[in-house]
């Protein structure tokens, strides 16, 4: 018998993925991951604005790699050009991302 090892919701047909986690528990997770990525990215622009730093790619590329895996390209595209309108820091990831964002439009 299958049991979520989240909410311990459980029962003879009930199905859990490979980590023991029910689907709903899981879109649940993604969408506080979502959330809590786009606080960071807001968070990042407003201290790089303040301090005239570049904002670093990486909270961009998840969530931009979380709407791509979950087929939302408007989504991902959208988080790509925000990226890119902001100053950012160099380095390779930056570049990777300016590319992708070439290639998705």
């Amino acid at each position: 018998m299958a049991m979520c090892k989240v909410c311990g919701k459980k029962g003879f047909f009930f199905r859990v993925n490979q980590e023991g986690i029910c689907g709903k528990c899981v879109s649940t997770k993604a969408q506080e991951t979502e959330e809590k990525l786009l606080k960071l990215i807001e968070d990042i622009e407003s201290e790089g604005k303040a301090a005239a730093w570049g904002v670093a790619p990486w909270p961009y590329e998840q969530l931009a790699d979380m709407y791509r895996d979950k087929n939302e390209s408007r989504k991902e595209v959208a988080v790509l050009e925000r990226f890119a309108a902001q100053k950012h820091a160099p380095g390779p990831q930056a570049v990777q991302l300016l590319e992708r964002l070439k290639q998705a439009q």
